[in-house]
């Protein structure tokens, strides 16, 4: 079974496990998969109110805000998924999809219900707006400062000039000004017989054939070029410089707009995950957010998001630097656990035809069972209301590894953040797996619905190429749930993927003799071993191609 045949869903949507800012290939389907609950059409519309002050109240704008918003919420909440849908709106370029095209605006616009709103985001749409996303988080250890990693992501956006180093940015820009970068390009190919664009990033290698194509280019002795090149070299990239840079982007990038509210926008993901530990970086911050709000007067905004919890740190320094960060900014944004609920609800309650079938048959068979535990479980449903349709209306597809990866992710960020081992060893999984299903309905549906037949949807979500192949009707029931234990644990560290631990994770709350199926946990794995379907690597077990 799959998952694509159990829950409703819009064209195009493909349920994504992680949805990451700058994945522009799946940015139709991770618009499509994203729910505007009330909370979250709240928070957008608090947004767009910000938003759009300058040009509906610029009084208040000017006198109060600066263009900072901070979208705030606790691990897995859906902060990327947020900031990608607005980053996505605001820019509203097409997305080709085969021999149509559809806008991102649309997309959003046919979630919201409330008018007003609708009339914002479109207002907000209509000016022109270049939009630069980065997860600060997997840039920022390889640039010395905050302010050269926005640089660095800012050009490599732009796409006008290499982005590969900065020095070189800024060495293309000032021959781009004064319309010598192609002829500099096609004297380096004759000196060096090579194309500038494949080896600027090694330009070192190069440098007497740079040198030497940048004085056929300007007509100037090798000696002044050397000299001009150091000075790029030696430029410090610092808040002023970026605001100088950006500053003449605007220029260049409306510059056939007549209008004022033209903006650029930083759509910034883990913003204080990268800078709360570093007091300069958090500095250098301060000062940006400063001359952004004095010299642009709204038309650069910035959009972050942050896990802010102080409870997650146990570096005092990092929490002081974190509530220094979070009252820069005028404009909060907060999506909660419920908002999260609520997503799930909608994707997962959602059911088709067959996915209510199978439901109704479950209902069938086990109705005696599911009453007593169901009600435990939703105290809120009396008994006497406890029908099929109820059930069928009620019941999420896949509790189970929802809830188990959402511990699994929480105790890796939690243990990452406090700088302390992790060790989610089997035995520790285990526990988390039955803290986790105490919480739920332990009934027969459960092992029928999550530990059987959706041990194949579960494997669809993640790895489709092993569904038709390994789950549908191939393979024994243990050998399922031995590729299913590994999707689940494998990349995680400290786990040694043993026969036997691999068996502890398999056999665990299952009634049945350890011993015994442990040499039956083997065989299979040989057998998995034999089809290709896992590798052995010095008697520890792991998914082939994963």
């Amino acid at each position: 079974m799959e998952l694509n045949k159990f829950i409703k869903r819009q064209p195009n949507f493909e349920l994504q496990p992680i949805v990451k800012l700058e994945d522009i290939i799946n940015l139709e389907a991770d618009l499509c998969g994203f729910v505007i609950t009330a909370e979250i059409e709240e928070q957008i519309r608090k947004l767009f109110y910000t938003y759009l002050l300058p040009e509906q109240n610029p009084r208040l704008f000017s006198d109060n805000l600066n263009t900072a918003v901070l979208v705030s919420g606790d691990f897995g909440m859906g902060k990327s998924h947020f900031l990608k849908a607005i980053a996505a709106v605001l820019e509203n370029s097409p997305i080709n999809n085969g021999d149509n095209s559809v806008y991102p605006l649309d997309i959003i616009c046919s979630k919201i219900t409330d008018p007003v709103l609708k009339s914002d985001i479109c207002l907000a749409a209509e000016n022109k707006t270049k939009v630069i996303t980065l997860n600060l988080d997997s840039i920022i250890s390889e640039h010395g400062t905050l302010t050269e990693a926005i640089f660095y992501s800012f050009n490599k956006s732009m796409s006008l000039y290499n982005y590969s180093a900065n020095v070189i940015a800024i060495m293309e820009s000032q021959l781009s000004e004064h319309r010598k970068l192609e002829p500099f390009k096609t004297a380096f190919k004759n000196e060096s017989g090579e194309n500038w664009c494949d080896v600027a990033d090694t330009y070192d290698f190069y440098r007497d054939e740079l040198l030497k194509s940048l004085s056929i280019t300007v007509q100037k002795e090798v000696s002044v070029c050397d000299n001009w090149f150091e000075n790029i070299e030696s430029t410090q990239i610092n808040v002023d410089f970026l605001t100088r840079w950006i500053e003449g982007y605007l220029s260049l990038f409306f510059r056939d707009s007549n209008s004022r509210y033209d903006k650029i926008v930083f759509v910034v993901d883990h913003l204080f995950d990268a800078i709360d530990s570093d007091k300069n970086k958090c500095q250098e911050f301060v000062s940006l957010l400063d001359a952004i709000k004095d010299k642009f007067h709204g038309r650069v905004w910035f959009i972050c998001s942050a896990l802010i919890e102080s409870s997650k740190y146990n570096n005092e320094k990092a929490v002081r630097n974190t509530n220094v960060l979070k009252g820069l900014f005028k404009t909060k944004l907060s999506i909660s656990s419920q908002s999260i609920q609520n997503i799930v609800e909608s994707r997962l309650l959602n059911k088709t035809t067959l996915a209510e079938d199978y439901l109704s048959s479950v209902y069938d068979k086990y109705h005696q069972e599911l009453i007593p535990k169901y009600y435990q479980a939703l105290p809120f449903i009396s008994p006497r209301d406890f029908t099929k349709q109820r059930f069928i209306d009620s019941y999420p597809l896949i509790p189970c590894y929802l809830s188990l990866l959402q511990i699994i992710n929480y105790h890796l960020y939690r243990n990452q953040k406090s700088h302390t081992p992790v060790s989610l060893t089997p035995r520790v999984l285990i526990s988390a797996v039955n803290n986790m299903l105490s919480n739920l309905v332990e009934i027969e549906v459960e092992r029928t619905l999550c530990l059987s037949d959706l041990v194949g949807v579960f494997a669809d979500v993640l790895k489709p190429q092993f569904s038709k192949a390994i789950f549908c009707d191939q393979g024994t029931d243990l050998e399922k749930r031995i590729i299913c234990t590994l999707f689940l644990v494998q990349d995680l560290p400290g786990i040694n993927l043993s026969a036997e631990n691999v068996a502890i994770l398999v056999l665990d709350r299952l009634d049945v003799d350890f011993e015994e199926y442990i040499t039956l946990v083997s065989r299979s794995l040989i057998s998995l071993v034999k089809q290709g379907i896992i590798l052995n690597n010095n008697q520890e077990y792991s998914l082939a191609n994963f």
